[in-house]
């Protein structure tokens, strides 16, 4: 077998890189480093492997410790860029035969993980919003977080080491909005997907479910819902405490305090009687994945018993639905998921300060068989 031939013949550093001035410290002088080895090592890149500079030689012509070195040359490894070879030599590798679509961006979607795993709403956005992009020859990269971490450094260097050219980001708090402008600096397009007012440093797609909301409370006012129980306090996040009074129904709002310990809630339920005159309100989606797990036959109990209306989905197992119907607050997940593929694919993103409003639909007395878990 002929052995693969080894190119050894490289120029200096400095004849490769004329006019450097030196590394930069935005974001950091590690990121810097390993842009400008990334950029260096594509440009020699050929079929067959060749020989790399060593850590040493590297440190001494960008005037960085050799540690900084040594960590740049392992994130190349992990990237595939370098191969070590009997831990005396680092290799170029190979490039290998194109891919047979091309790959027309990364776009980065941080998920944070209790989410994910516990509400079928965040499962199915993020698997559509994938499929989406890879129709339209875009690689989507799951980045899962715990919720902390988008507050700690290391997080932003993690995101700035997946190389994104995009970052969706769905249902972000507050805090977040910190990490989308340091990414904005560095070329990363944010784009954001929440409730509330115009806040992020992105490309916003917001929801608005007032509408909606008011469609269904004219609707069960016309069928003669007499009184209402909102069930936490989410309602009033939204804004739509003039909305709620203006409709004419009765209502009290029984927050999560109420509930608490969570065996109330089973006992609530189980204190009813029968009643099509009297409605719920539960829109607090991981609040309601919480009461299902905790005490899963008090939700089909509570559909039985009065109207219902929820968000989008509700995490019951179908088999434990049957001839249940309850009201939804739609925003209509594949469409959403579509109009943002659509618009990254297209170029024709929303500038910042300019977001897409998309209005919720309203849809009453949907069985819950096609409304339940998302797998």
């Amino acid at each position: 077998m002929n052995r693969i031939r080894l190119l050894t013949n490289l120029p200096p550093l400095a004849d490769l890189m004329l006019g450097f001035a030196g590394l930069t410290a935005t974001p950091t002088r590690s990121h810097a480093l390993h842009a400008q080895l990334r950029r260096l090592i594509i440009r020699l890149r050929g079929r067959q492997p060749r020989r790399f500079y060593s850590t040493r030689e590297v440190a001494r012509f960008f005037m960085v410790a050799p540690e900084l070195a040594r960590r740049a040359f392992g994130e190349l490894q992990r990237e595939g860029l370098l191969t070590r070879v009997r831990s005396s030599m680092t290799v170029i590798t190979p490039q290998h035969k194109q891919p047979r679509a091309t790959v027309r961006g990364v776009v980065g979607l941080p998920v944070w993980h209790n989410g994910y795993c516990s509400l079928s709403t965040w499962r199915e956005f993020h698997v559509r919003l994938e499929d989406e992009l890879r129709r339209r020859h875009y690689v989507a990269d799951l980045i899962f977080f715990d919720k902390n971490a988008p507050n700690l450094p290391h997080f932003r260097e993690t995101l700035l080491n997946h190389d994104l050219d995009y970052l969706v980001w769905y249902l972000p708090i507050g805090a977040d909005a910190e990490v989308m402008l340091m990414l904005g600096d560095c070329g990363v397009t944010p784009i954001v997907v929440q409730e509330g007012a115009p806040f992020y440093p992105a490309a916003e797609y917001i929801i608005d479910w007032l509408p909606a909301l008011a469609a269904a409370l004219q609707d069960w006012r016309h069928s003669g819902v007499t009184a209402l129980d909102v069930l936490t306090s989410w309602l009033m996040l939204i804004g739509s405490d003039k909305l709620m009074t203006g409709v004419g129904i009765p209502f009290r709002i029984l927050d999560a305090e109420h509930f608490r310990p969570l065996e109330r809630f089973e006992k609530y339920v189980r204190g009813m009687k029968p009643d099509p005159t009297k409605g719920v309100i539960t829109l607090e989606n991981l609040w309601n994945s919480q009461m299902i797990t905790r005490f899963p036959m008090a939700f089909p109990e509570l559909l039985r018993k009065r109207r219902v209306l929820i968000r989008d989905r509700i995490d019951l197992d179908p088999a434990d639905t049957d001839g249940l119907t309850v009201d939804i607050l739609s925003s209509n997940l594949p469409k959403l998921a579509a109009r943002i593929a659509d618009d990254i694919a297209s170029g024709r993103l929303p500038e910042q300060g300019q977001p897409v409003i998309l209005p919720a639909t309203y849809r009453p007395q949907v069985p819950v068989k096609t409304c339940a878990l998302f797998y």
